[in-house]
């Protein structure tokens, strides 16, 4: 791989879409490969900026397609992250090989789709043999990227090519902990309709619903009870949904757990938030 700490010419001109100087600095043997200060060859540069018909004549000079910038991404990467399917479609048409390659952080290309909801680009991804459920480097599938940024669509396409609903990362978050932590109550609903488990304990004992409580999620939180969430739960402090939710300060949400409440009345229940011990 060619070093240069200059911007070089058909970087320019590629990014400016320029396709006669593009073509004319290929015959005067411009380098296709030379990488920038950021490790950004001109194919990254061409399919950041979604010029196609320059991704093809890269290609056709024989681009390397596995090379990676500093942080580890390829051309693929980039395509995924900027939603074109197209050009995804033609650097995998070139080397299916790369379809899981990672980043630094571990994230494939589908997990940079599905964390920004290009469903074309999953599905591109997806029939070109990439791992529905692979980790990155916390444990988290492209499920978990979705989750967090309620993209309903492309769950939903994750789910049907065998995304594992209840799939858990190093902090043993599911994607239903992270949908309920950012209050995506259709993601939620559309996770507990696939079966995800409702009451799945993270790291510190937490459910979804510990979690949709503490932010103050209440629609997130009638909907986890309405699928039969354990509203008794405790956490490894010893704090159940309507503790943290009294802590909080989330008076409707405290009601409302104590509506749903089925076992003894809650003014008997004997763990009590830390605010309330420390008095």
């Amino acid at each position: 791989m060619t070093q240069d700490t200059r911007q070089p010419s058909l970087h320019q001109a590629v990014g400016q879409g320029n396709w006669e100087q593009v073509v004319d600095l290929l015959a005067r043997k411009a380098n296709p490969h030379a990488c920038s200060e950021t490790g950004a060859t001109p194919l990254h540069v061409a399919v950041e900026k979604g010029h196609g018909a320059i991704v093809h004549l890269l290609l056709s000079h024989g681009v390397n397609v596995h090379t990676p910038d500093h942080r580890g991404l390829t051309a693929l990467h980039i395509a995924a992250l900027g939603g074109h399917d197209s050009i995804a479609a033609e650097i995998l048409m070139s080397e299916a090989g790369i379809v899981d390659m990672p980043d630094n952080s571990g994230h494939t290309p589908l997990h940079f789709a599905a964390a920004n909801g290009h469903v074309d680009v999953i599905d591109v991804l997806c029939v070109n043999g990439a791992t529905v459920n692979v980790r990155d480097n916390v444990g988290r599938t492209p499920l978990h990227d979705a989750a967090p940024n309620n993209h309903i669509l492309a769950a939903g396409l994750l789910i049907r090519m065998g995304a594992n609903v209840n799939a858990q990362d190093h902090f043993y978050h599911t994607p239903l902990h992270l949908a309920a932590m950012e209050g995506c109550d259709d993601f939620v609903e559309l996770l507990l309709s696939e079966r995800a488990t409702v009451d799945t304990c993270d790291h510190s004992g937490r459910t979804a619903l510990h979690a949709a409580v503490a932010k103050g999620y209440a629609s997130v939180a009638c909907t986890l009870l309405q699928h039969g969430a354990n509203i008794t739960a405790i956490d490894h402090l010893g704090l159940t949904p309507l503790c943290l939710a009294i802590e909080h300060n989330h008076l409707g949400i405290a009601a409302l757990l104590k509506k749903w409440h089925s076992g003894p009345p809650m003014h008997d229940v004997t763990v009590m938030p830390r605010n309330v011990m420390r008095k």
